[in-house]
């Protein structure tokens, strides 16, 4: 596992701590009747979002989903930003176009918008990724996703393009145990999602997704594999 230094380590406690607050207002907004549409509590994803996210490097690009507040944080979204998003204000990420955290894509900060459909992403951060290959950039294209989406054909679709292309992409699956309402185990037979990248001949690792330090120290593998075109 990477090491972190204790300055590394307060780095990133201060980033969950700063998305579980975010959300605890976000929630409280929502719940006032002041938030625009729905509500998606980043509670218990802090991990996840803040590990992943503080892996990157500045020149590699992301494609967050709904529930990564701290990735978009930390890519260098404001607080003021992404909660105009969340009023369907015209100082918003999106310009008051979307809400909640849907529509808060920023190409300055190598973040790809995220829309309703889980999987979508897929494809867009693959097409990312390509392209660095095509201009023979060193960089990473990073996309989260969720368990129910993993059960779609964009998931497969991407995994086998991104395999047989040997794109420098890194998919990060969030598995909540639930698809709506659905459980995990009426989903797919397979104990692990991870299982599922053998059969593109990609390497699957499962991880902790409440502990911080062992998200980032897989994602960091990931990336930097990536990164040399393994």
């Amino acid at each position: 596992m990477t090491m972190l230094t204790a300055d590394r380590q307060l780095e990133l406690f201060y980033w969950m701590t700063l998305t579980r607050i975010f959300d605890e207002n976000m929630v409280a907004l929502w719940k006032q009747g002041r938030g625009l549409g729905g509500t998606f509590s980043q509670r218990g994803h802090e991990a996840i979002s803040v590990g992943a996210g503080y892996a990157l490097g500045p020149d590699d690009v992301v494609a967050p989903m709904h529930r990564d507040l701290g990735t978009y944080l930390l890519r260098g979204m404001t607080p003021q930003r992404i909660f105009g998003n969340l009023l369907g204000r015209a100082n918003g990420v999106s310009g008051g176009r979307d809400a909640n955290l849907h529509g808060m894509g920023d190409l300055d900060l190598n973040v790809i918008g995220f829309i309703s459909h889980l999987g979508h992403s897929l494809p867009v951060a693959l097409g990312a990724a390509m392209s660095f290959v095509y201009r023979s950039e060193p960089r990473v294209a990073l996309t989260f996703t969720g368990d129910g989406s993993s059960s779609a054909g964009l998931f497969h679709e991407s995994l086998n393009m991104a395999a047989v292309w040997n794109a420098p992409l890194v998919i990060i699956v969030e598995n909540n145990q639930y698809a709506y309402s659905t459980p995990l185990d009426q989903q797919m037979k397979s104990p692990e999602i991870a299982q599922r990248a053998a059969a593109y001949a990609m390497e699957g690792v499962v991880v902790d997704g409440n502990d911080v330090e062992a998200v980032y120290a897989v994602t960091h593998a990931a990336i930097e594999r990536a990164r040399a075109g393994g």
